[in-house]
């Protein structure tokens, strides 16, 4: 059997079987992998470091989404940055008042894999609500003149093309355009100390600040976390039950160990 294993952290490595490899390319700005694995389905990687299986992918976007979604009074104008895979917009989709989306993604063969190796999430790419933009997205967001309910920040890692999504400058950016943001804000097992200086950061900007993780089998330590600011007054209001997302997962996803608490 062949395997695929990430180097999660310096002592750290999660070793995955496959059946076989898809595709391996490369952009301008990374390596892009498919594989077919025997516990996850299909399997994205980029830069060897995995950012979806078809069997566990729904924790990740439904939770990127949702929260934020049945606590806003209304959401019709939305940015992704990133998210070239679609799963973050077939979510968002579920909600019939948002009028566009705007999905600004830097790497166009992320965009192109996802179509042709998941098309039940690059599907959604193609809805007439949905605007690809193939730019940096902080460039975007420093430019645009436009409005939204809320910007949502499907990134990778905090490294490389990535790193720049976590800054200052472009949190206060996003504050110019948008009363809310959602991150995913990595592993607080492995790196409790960024997340701690990302929340000192958001905290400049948004008044609330919205704190919660989750299980997702294939990322590293198994724990992730996402996290919502704001300045407006959000209360949770849905009922909507998915794959994963409750509103009781949600409320209990934010009552946070005192290990992980930043």
């Amino acid at each position: 059997m062949d395997w695929f294993t990430e180097r999660q952290s310096k002592g750290l490595s999660l070793s995955i079987g496959l059946k076989k490899k898809l595709f391996e390319g490369n952009s301008k700005f990374q390596k892009i992998s498919v594989f077919d694995t025997i516990e996850f389905g299909r399997m994205l990687t980029l830069d060897d470091k995995v950012m979806l299986t078809e069997r566990d992918e729904f924790i990740y976007h439904e939770m990127i989404v949702h929260p934020i979604f049945q606590m806003l009074k209304k959401c019709e104008n939305v940015l992704v940055i990133g998210g070239g895979d679609g799963g973050t917009v077939r979510e968002i989709l579920r909600y019939k008042d948002v009028k566009k989306i705007y999905l600004v993604e830097i790497d166009e063969m992320v965009i192109e894999v996802s179509k042709k190796y998941f098309p039940n999430l690059g599907k959604y790419l193609n809805n007439k609500k949905v605007e690809i933009k193939i730019m940096d997205g902080a460039e975007f967001v420093s430019k645009t003149n436009e409005n939204f309910d809320v910007v949502i920040v499907d990134s990778t890692d905090p490294v490389g093309p990535g790193e720049i999504l976590f800054s200052d400058k472009f949190l206060k950016d996003v504050s110019r355009i948008s009363r809310n943001i959602v991150s995913q804000t990595e592993s607080p097992f492995l790196l409790k100390d960024f997340i701690k200086g990302y929340h000192r950061k958001l905290r400049k900007y948004f008044k609330r600040l919205f704190y919660y993780i989750v299980p997702i089998p294939t990322y590293p330590s198994g724990t992730w976390s996402f996290t919502i600011g704001t300045n407006e007054n959000l209360k949770l209001k849905g009922k909507i039950e998915l794959k994963y997302y409750t509103p009781e997962i949600f409320k209990s996803s934010l009552s946070i160990p005192p290990f992980y608490r930043t």
